[in-house]
């Protein structure tokens, strides 16, 4: 944290792209624990442990009551070959409501943890809301929710399709980061 009240990654936002406002929260710092934790659960598709931090984002999330919750989505392979969004099977162990407006575009990419940091930030709009749901999200606080944040990308790319739909506020989130 620095004296403008952000990290050196949405000060590198700002740079890039003029006029944004990051305004990321995270409950965890992404260590070799959670690396670990990451590896059983995501990878390894041990989808038991979606309830290992339900009292954390409880919490978290009681605070949001009025925001419209929307996880990042995965690719329909992704999931097929998973099982499993990780993302929505731990908002669903904590009970907390969200309703999936992010799709992912139809094309075939390497998963995020197997691209360096430079090939991340440079990666092409991967989402889309459905035009037929842009108006869910007018005038609404709008909470974008990630298992872990690298570079920003991925909640950035969410944050500029969400826009589409004139909410009130978007805030993104993470477990991790």
């Amino acid at each position: 944290m620095f004296e403008t009240g952000y990290c050196e990654d949405c000060r590198e936002w700002q740079r890039t792209i003029p006029g944004v406002v990051l305004n990321h929260k995270s409950l965890f710092c992404y260590d070799e624990a959670l690396h670990d934790w990451f590896q059983q659960y995501k990878f390894k598709g041990n989808i038991g442990l979606a309830s290992s931090f339900n009292r954390e984002l409880s919490a978290y999330f009681r605070k949001k009551r009025q925001s419209l919750i929307v996880p990042i989505p995965v690719s329909d392979e992704r999931l097929k070959s998973r099982g499993f969004n990780q993302v929505e099977e731990l908002l669903k162990a904590a009970m907390i409501s969200y309703v999936p407006l992010l799709k992912k575009k139809g094309e075939i990419e390497s998963p995020q943890s197997n691209k360096t940091r430079r090939e991340r930030l440079k990666a092409q709009q991967s989402f889309y809301v459905p035009v037929e749901h842009l108006s869910l999200i007018n005038q609404r606080h709008v909470l974008i929710v990630d298992d872990v944040y690298t570079t920003g990308r991925t909640v950035l790319h969410a944050k500029a399709c969400l826009a589409q739909g004139n909410p009130q506020s978007i805030q993104t989130f993470s477990l991790a980061r």
